[in-house]
């Protein structure tokens, strides 16, 4: 009667038993944020996707050059019980190989919509001139 369009769920979830397809998230899903980076004049700018994140869940660490960034999304839906669940609890992680070039007291954090924004200046390096005699 109805179609897939107002109803988009599988008919089988309505009988678990006959259910072929496990449609449960994975408990413990880790999820790699994908990336933008690009860079103007001396600022290098990242960008990472994590929606469903709250900014007191991001953490982020740098050591030896290298960004570390965690982030967890909790389930906000926990009262009754689910008929049809595709996404959850999960957590962000990534590890990024920062150049050997950046300020690292110039690096800025703000998380916005579900994207976590990273800015650094880089250090202009100096080219010495070294006349042969």
């Amino acid at each position: 009667m109805y179609s897939n369009y107002y109803f988009p769920f599988p008919k089988t979830l309505r009988s678990k038993a006959s259910c072929a397809v496990d449609y449960s998230p994975k408990v413990n899903q880790s999820i790699l944020p994908k990336l933008n980076a690009f860079q103007k004049d001396e600022v290098l700018n990242l960008e990472f996707s994590m929606p469903g994140v709250l900014k007191e869940d991001v953490k982020i660490q740098l050591d030896q050059f290298v960004l570390s960034l965690t982030a967890t999304r909790k389930s906000t839906h926990q009262d009754g019980t689910a008929m049809h669940k595709e996404f959850g609890e999960a957590t962000y992680a990534r590890k990024i190989q920062l150049p050997d070039d950046i300020d690292v007291q110039s690096l800025k954090a703000r998380f916005e919509n579900g994207v976590l924004l990273i800015q650094m200046n880089r250090i202009k390096k100096a080219i010495h001139k070294i006349e042969v005699q």
